[in-house]
């Protein structure tokens, strides 16, 4: 996991060679801190027709317990797609694209940014400089890969 301070934002990425959940620390930091939280993934398409593309967004004035204020997910899971949305759009929203037929078409990875964007986060890789890496020790086989490695497989 790294942690970086980005601006007004600090950034959490878990992304574990054995899959990350990028759900289970923000619930209770928005609660605690009383701030808002931000969850955004962007899985291009692996394996056996999995995808994801999701955004959760958390805050002090979200419903208990898990503090949601607004979802949007599009997902697929063997190739078929999932949609859900939840709570109230924000004005920059573009809700003509939810009812889109193809699920898989109703969010994607540049709406997401652009979504990310209005919300004030910054997008662009070079916003992000040091980060500290939380590391945990396992008993199952590990691997390392580069930056770039990871950005080849994850970052299309």
């Amino acid at each position: 996991m790294l942690t970086a301070q980005v601006g007004a934002w600090t950034a959490l990425v878990n992304n574990s060679f054995n899959g990350g959940d990028m759900t289970a620390p923000g619930p209770a930091i928005a609660r605690e801190l009383g701030v808002r939280c931000l969850l955004a993934e962007h899985a291009p398409r692996y394996g056996p027709g999995h995808a994801a593309t999701q955004l959760e967004v958390l805050g002090p004035d979200g419903e208990p317990p898990l503090m949601y204020v607004r979802s949007l997910s599009a997902t697929a899971a063997d190739s078929r797609w999932e949609w859900y949305e939840s709570g109230t759009p924000f004005p920059f929203e573009q809700t003509e694209r939810y009812s889109a037929r193809r699920k898989r078409d109703r969010f994607d990875r540049p709406m997401l940014l652009e979504y990310l964007s209005a919300l004030g986060v910054p997008v662009e890789d070079d916003a992000y400089g040091q980060a500290t890496l939380h590391q945990e020790q396992v008993t199952w086989a590990t691997r390392e890969v580069t930056l770039a490695e990871a950005a080849a497989v994850f970052a299309r």
